[in-house]
Formats: structure tokens, C-alpha cells, sequence
């Protein structure tokens, strides 16, 4: 028998908010990267405008 055991999760940390981990920079890379090939970048203008929008309005812009 080999011993291919992983280590057991012991914890799992959620930051739903953003407020452990600024990962907003990181969202930001990530949208731009599937939009480059459309010719469009999520500028941060524009995703003033988006915050706190209901996905179904944000969809139209």
C-alpha cells in the first residue's frame, strides 16, 4: 500500500467582501483578460458606475 494521504483541510477562509483579501485588482485582471479579445476592458469608470447594480441591468451596459 502506498501512502498517498494529503494533509487534512483544517480551515477554509471565505472573504466574501473583500475586506481579508483585496482581490478586486485581481477581478479586475481577470475581466479584462477574457474581454481583450472582443476589444473591450472593463475600465474602472466604468465599474463605478456598476456597483451595487442588479446583474440583470448590468448585463445591458
Amino acid at each position: 500500500m502506498s501512502d498517498n494521504t494529503k494533509p487534512q483541510i483544517k480551515y477554509v477562509l471565505f472573504d466574501m467582501d473583500g475586506l481579508l483579501i483585496d482581490s478586486e485588482q485581481v477581478y479586475t485582471n481577470v475581466t479584462n483578460n477574457i474581454l481583450a479579445p472582443y476589444g473591450k476592458v472593463m475600465t474602472w469608470d466604468i465599474k463605478k458606475e456598476l456597483v451595487c447594480t442588479p446583474a440583470y441591468l448590468a448585463s445591458f451596459y
